[in-house]
């Protein structure tokens, strides 16, 4: 973080002569780096990405306030791919919350903007309408989504964290089915994939994709949402962005655990779960402890909702199960699309 900070303020030295010096001050002393966050260093980026704003001042924060959590999260780490990737992450996020979209240019991201849009456009191959049709399976999806998680494949890591024949498959946030469809390609027709929305529109979705691909015998369909308890959430927002809190035009919907899903089921195994689901990994794999202990599936969680997730998510895994090996990926040349992977088999 401290390497970000310098080439942050070379930036703005650079742009303003002799720079601020009370700018300078927030970086040489740490408790006036937030006076220096919340200066508009570049005009309206706050205003016009809100949202990534927040969770990048939420990093910074974290990253001040408690530098070893950091450092004990990057051991965790399995590989030296990760721990690259996670230097990126809190990098860009610091410098985002200083400078905005200038960050990209001080941390280059780990897939190259060209790269990212090479894999757009090659998208276009396989639409046909708002399906998409890749070796014999069709998805109802959109460009950004099928290069994801089709041409990625952003749910595993080759040879390392990935489901396979016969698995029994969690996909939390299933939205439209691309990643239950994207599942059943794995484990064939012996592996069965539980597929959890609960927004009514995306479920029918759904099972229209379900019936064209002939998977009716191997995807679930299940109406929830997943949490740490059971009971009914407000959610808010359509499509993909359907997301849990309350505002105008908001819907109630049920949610459960995972536990009590396998528990009233009697799924005597679940070998991988994927999660995700704007930000409620945390509560929802809380509500799964009993089943990570005792199956110790293999998992692949996005953490880039929630500024903490990359933080408190491997460290929750951890002491669930200690023998977790842990990857972390990065798939678009932004913010979004950051996925952990633990794996013992």
């Amino acid at each position: 973080m401290r390497r970000t900070l310098d080439e942050v303020w070379e930036r703005k030295r650079a742009e303003n002569g002799k720079g601020n010096r009370l700018a300078r001050a927030a970086v040489e002393k740490i408790n006036g780096l937030f006076l220096w966050a919340g200066t508009p260093l570049e005009l309206g980026f706050r205003e016009r990405h809100p949202e990534v704003f927040k969770e990048s001042v939420g990093v910074l924060a974290g990253a001040v306030g408690d530098p070893a959590k950091y450092d004990r999260v990057r051991a965790l780490l399995s590989d030296e791919r990760s721990k690259e990737i996670f230097d990126w992450l809190v990098g860009y996020r610091v410098a985002y919350a200083l400078i905005g979209n200038g960050a990209l240019e001080l941390r280059p991201p780990p897939i190259a903007r060209d790269e990212f849009w090479r894999l757009q456009r090659e998208t276009e191959r396989y639409r046909s309408g708002h399906y998409y049709r890749y070796d014999g399976s069709t998805v109802h999806s959109d460009a950004y989504v099928f290069n994801t998680i089709w041409l990625q494949e952003q749910y595993r890591v080759e040879g390392l964290c990935e489901p396979r024949p016969g698995d029994i498959v969690v996909d939390a946030g299933a939205c439209w089915g691309e990643t239950a469809v994207w599942f059943s390609r794995f484990v064939g027709p012996s592996g069965r994939v539980h597929a959890f929305e609960p927004a009514g529109a995306n479920r029918r979705v759904i099972e229209r994709v379900v019936e064209k691909n002939d998977l009716t015998s191997s995807v679930v369909t299940v109406p929830l949402g997943l949490w740490d308890q059971e009971t009914t959430l407000t959610f808010s927002g359509t499509g993909r962005m359907f997301r849990q809190g309350g505002g105008v035009g908001g819907a109630e919907v049920p949610v459960t655990t995972l536990d009590r899903y396998v528990e009233e089921t009697g799924l005597d195994r679940v070998d991988f779960i994927k999660m995700d689901i704007e930000g409620a990994e945390l509560p929802a794999l809380a509500g799964a402890e009993k089943s990570i202990r005792e199956f110790r599936p293999d998992l692949a969680i996005s953490v880039y909702h929630r500024a903490d997730d990359l933080t408190e998510v491997p460290i929750f895994l951890a002491s669930l199960v200690p023998e977790y090996r842990m990857y972390l990926r990065h798939y678009t040349p932004g913010p979004d699309e950051s996925v952990l992977y633990a794996t013992v088999r």
